[in-house]
């Protein structure tokens, strides 16, 4: 059984709540999908529920806690730091992470 908790798990907990995780799925995709087959609910960024509620017909509603706005950091080895393709690969990532950080609240 996997014991992952995460910021949301414990401001959940903050109000005397939390997760029954029915099932873990590689990314959330995946899960969504599986949300239009099962009564299963998903916590999901923002900018992805967004996406694909509309997509597949789910309902997005507001989670019971805030949550604060959340950094990513981008690591790699230093002996990539020159090569070309590594290069244009994290400029990619770095400019469509760029666009994500819209912050949208309910």
């Amino acid at each position: 059984m996997k014991n992952d908790r995460w910021l949301l798990d414990y401001k959940l907990a903050e109000k005397g709540l939390s997760r029954d995780i029915a099932i873990y799925v590689p990314d959330f995709h995946n899960a969504a999908t599986l949300c239009t087959h099962t009564d299963f609910v998903l916590t999901a960024p923002n900018h992805f529920a967004l996406s694909i509620a509309e997509q597949l017909d789910l309902v997005i509603l507001p989670l019971p806690t805030q949550l604060p706005l959340m950094a990513y950091t981008l690591f790699w080895h230093q002996n990539k730091d020159k090569d070309l393709g590594h290069n244009w690969l994290r400029k990619i990532i770095i400019r469509r992470c760029k666009d994500l950080s819209v912050h949208e609240r309910f």
